[in-house]
């Protein structure tokens, strides 16, 4: 799967990738902070729109060509692991670093919303034992109704959204910022695996850590970008939007293509219960450095669970 190169040239493409990746997290932040002041849209609209769905455009290649090649139901467990993997890791790291605020709409209406459709979801894969096309359908209508709605409640958001620097093609900006993003992530994933089997660290380790960890990437680095230029709502924005159309969209497509008519006990007992009770737990005014603690402590036994009760 990775070519043989020996431990210095993975390195190389560790230490090279990464420093990319924080480039390229900073342009795309600047650029969609760029977008939102000339479109009169707020930081939360814009992280939704373009940063969330933006840093979840792997998930949806990976669940879409899992979908098309008979394999719906990982796309299922794709998606339910990486929102799992941007609440309890992504953003209780940033909230560690810095106590973030959630504003009345997000948690009134967005986060509700999300929670709501892990639910009936559940119900579905419970009752029916699959998810059917229509279900899918329903999922997409849905997903388009919400991101209406954020576009439309964005009244007295945004007269004063900062830019630390001037972008002069936003648009170029977020579009080539984001294409080098992804792709130097995936050089990261795969400095980090090379290096680490070169160092003879364990499969078991490399999954835990690096592979892990690096899918999500793109939403970690963009999101520590936002936070260094203190735009928490493009932070919230960057995990609920992503969220949203992992579970939405990218499930709903999925389904689309072929419905999912086995389902894995890990996504039925384990990944979508955690991730229905992770979105509750954003319905909060405030995620304090406790909270954090608390996600990141879920999060390392999630991880464990996967290896030591690896149910299919």
């Amino acid at each position: 799967m990775y070519p043989n190169v020996n431990l210095w040239e993975a390195l190389l493409f560790l230490v090279g990738g990464i420093w990319v990746v924080s480039w390229s997290a900073e342009r795309f932040v600047d650029g969609a902070a760029a977008l939102a002041k000339r479109w009169g849209l707020s930081p939360f609209v814009i992280g939704v729109v373009i940063v969330g769905f933006g840093t979840s455009a792997p998930e949806l290649a990976v669940s879409l060509c899992s979908s098309a090649s008979g394999h719906a139901s990982l796309s299922l467990g794709n998606a339910y692991g990486s929102n799992i993997c941007n609440i309890a890791l992504v953003l209780g790291i940033m909230a560690l670093v810095r106590p973030i605020r959630i504003k009345r709409t997000i948690r009134s209406f967005a986060v509700p919303v999300l929670a709501a459709a892990g639910f009936v979801t559940w119900l579905t894969l419970l009752y029916l034992d699959g998810i059917p096309r229509w279900m899918g359908a329903a999922m997409l209508l849905l997903f388009v109704n919400l991101v209406r709605w954020m576009m439309g409640d964005n009244k007295n958001a945004t007269h004063s959204v900062p830019i630390l620097k001037p972008v002069r093609h936003p648009w170029w900006a977020v579009t080539a910022s984001l294409a080098l993003l992804i792709v130097a992530s995936h050089f990261v994933v795969w400095g980090s695996v090379v290096s680490a089997r070169r160092l003879g660290v364990s499969e078991l380790v490399i999954g835990l850590s690096v592979v892990a960890i690096g899918t999500s990437l793109p939403e970690f680095a963009t999101s520590l970008a936002a936070l260094r230029r203190h735009q928490t709502d493009i932070v919230l924005g960057n995990i609920v939007g992503s969220n949203l159309f992992n579970a939405l969209s990218v499930v709903g497509l999925s389904c689309l293509i072929r419905p999912v008519e086995t389902i894995p006990l890990g996504v039925l007992f384990r990944d979508l219960p955690l991730m229905t009770v992770l979105t509750i737990t954003l319905c909060t005014r405030r995620i304090s450095r406790c909270r954090a603690m608390l996600w990141l402590l879920v999060y390392l036994a999630y991880a464990l669970s996967l290896v030591l009760h690896p149910l299919t």
